[in-house]
């Protein structure tokens, strides 16, 4: 059974309270999507159930290339220069064929409260940026008693 935006944004807001301005977000994003590019090319590995990594492929490129930024709950990683590793005058008057994008980019994802992104690293042409859920103590499970008088009662003694 096919599901529309619609009805789920329905449904979710049925089933859950305090969600609003997440699921407007999302939902404004799924109506307002455009084809987005795919360069550069990146995984997203989750490896625990508090930990992630984002990996970017980025051949031809150096860390001082690069910046990596968290603004406002949004972790944006782009190019900061026109002059790469190998995109200096000297190899483009030599290279006979240039298959390794060169070009600019910016790509960003939108990070939920308690995500913190913990530290990046540039190896061997991969951008690695590891991020961690940090759950305060105020989201963690807690019991709570059960009394047999009513609340009124208690308040009264």
């Amino acid at each position: 059974m096919a599901y529309s935006i619609e009805s789920f944004h329905q449904v979710a807001r049925d089933y859950t309270l305090g969600f609003d301005e997440m699921f407007d977000q999302l939902f404004s994003i799924m109506e307002n999507r455009v084809s987005l590019p795919n360069f550069p090319p990146y995984n997203i590995v989750k490896i625990s159930d508090d930990l992630y990594q984002i990996q970017i492929a980025l051949a031809g490129m150096c860390e001082d290339d690069i910046t990596v930024e968290v603004l406002e709950q949004k972790l944006i990683v782009k190019k900061k220069s026109e002059k790469t590793a190998i995109s200096t005058n000297v190899l483009k008057e030599k290279t006979i064929h240039r298959g390794i994008a060169t070009r600019n980019f910016e790509k960003m994802w939108t990070l939920a409260e308690d995500m913190i992104v913990q530290g990046a690293s540039f190896v061997n042409g991969m951008l690695d940026i590891d991020i961690a859920r940090i759950v305060p103590e105020h989201k963690k499970p807690r019991t709570i008693e059960v009394s047999s008088s009513p609340k009124e009662d208690q308040d009264q003694s």
